[in-house]
């Protein structure tokens, strides 16, 4: 604890290499066009690398296994990710942070062109640190973690949102009579439409995800338009 001692015998040893960075393997695919294929039900690394950078994945399902889960995970920064069907976009995963992204699509279209879009939030990047992204298929639908208890008290054709009050990224909880397409506004307490967003939802639960980061802290209407009825609730933005 205290004091000095005579000196050990000599040891020798090896240690392992010690490898930093990652390597990503599909550059370039910074547009839709340039997306490269990747392989379902299997993990890949990928790059935002610099500033503004954004990868773009294409990959196919099929008449077997339709429904579709992608998972971004191992986050060095906010990356976000959307899911497309050819040029229309289909969902979008924005949760704050280096929170893993998961977006479920349980579709019964099958397509040789559905693609991934990861890209960081506000420019965020890493030029050593790769994400992880996974596109699985399955042949049954989805689940939402908790399925039967978040949406025990969402009506058909309703919907929740939290966190509420948000600092910006709120996620909607909404429950569909069928396979529709949707319009979601959020208005100001002026009046004034700031954000309409198209999307494609499923007989069941569902869940999208917006982002009000850039507009002013206040009090938001959303209202949810479809052809089984329309909703609303407010939300506050409060930073």
């Amino acid at each position: 604890a205290a004091g000095i001692s005579n000196y050990s015998a000599a040891s020798s040893f090896t240690t392992q290499q010690i490898v930093t960075g990652c390597s990503d393997t599909y550059e370039s695919n910074n547009s839709r066009s340039a997306a490269k294929v990747i392989p379902v039900n299997t993990n890949i690394n990928g790059l935002i690398s610099p500033s503004g950078d954004s990868d773009w994945f294409r990959f196919s399902n099929t008449s077997t296994a339709r429904r579709i889960k992608v998972e971004l995970t191992n986050l060095p920064a906010d990356y976000d990710m959307s899911l497309y069907r050819s040029s229309s976009l289909l969902a979008t995963a924005q949760l704050g942070g280096t929170s893993s992204e998961t977006i479920k699509y349980n579709t019964s279209t099958v397509s040789s062109s559905y693609y991934v879009r990861v890209y960081g939030y506000n420019g965020a990047n890493s030029a050593t640190q790769c994400y992880n992204l996974k596109v699985s298929l399955s042949s049954t639908n989805w689940k939402e973690m908790d399925e039967e208890v978040a949406f025990e008290h969402v009506e058909a054709g309703d919907f929740e949102l939290y966190p509420n009050p948000t600092n910006g990224k709120i996620a909607m909880d909404y429950l569909s009579t069928g396979n529709q397409d949707i319009q979601v506004y959020i208005v100001d307490m002026m009046g004034r439409t700031v954000m309409v967003q198209d999307a494609s939802v499923y007989d069941g639960p569902n869940t999208l995800f917006f982002d009000l980061t850039p507009f002013s802290n206040g009090m938001y209407m959303v209202m949810v338009k479809s052809a089984s009825g329309d909703a609303s609730k407010r939300v506050m933005l409060q930073r």
